[in-house]
């Protein structure tokens, strides 16, 4: 969709990855980015193609087959404490995006701080 002159804008996945994707021999694209409160740029909004693979394979080992199987047992806790939550509030408006923002917040904070937050 064209938003402007000179800008357009695209929400399939395919088109991301055709317009900012590698090409052979090229760089890639600068991305219009919005900086956090500190103005850095982290892996997801960073306009260096250098420092994006550079923080990306590093986030990438946390998520690796290897492990991912190892904290197995971490992720299934907290995905048995939100089913269990979800029976609890049976029969009653329940707001899923919430639920889901609680498991991810315990489990980002379990694998940082090394305990959740309570969001479940």
């Amino acid at each position: 969709m064209r938003v402007a002159p000179n800008e357009l804008s695209y929400v399939d996945q395919r088109a991301w990855k055709d317009i900012y994707g590698p090409q052979k021999g090229q760089r890639q694209l600068e991305k219009h980015t919005r900086r956090g409160p500190k103005d850095v740029p982290g892996l997801f909004d960073n306009p260096s193609d250098e420092e994006h693979a550079r923080i990306r394979k590093i986030v990438a080992l946390g998520f690796s087959e290897k492990a991912v199987r190892e904290n197995e047992g971490v992720l299934q806790g907290y995905v048995d404490v939100v089913i269990k939550r979800l029976k609890e509030s049976e029969n009653k408006q329940t707001d899923l995006v919430r639920w889901f923002k609680c498991v991810a917040g315990d489990v980002v904070g379990h694998f940082t701080f090394g305990h959740g937050l309570g969001g479940l």
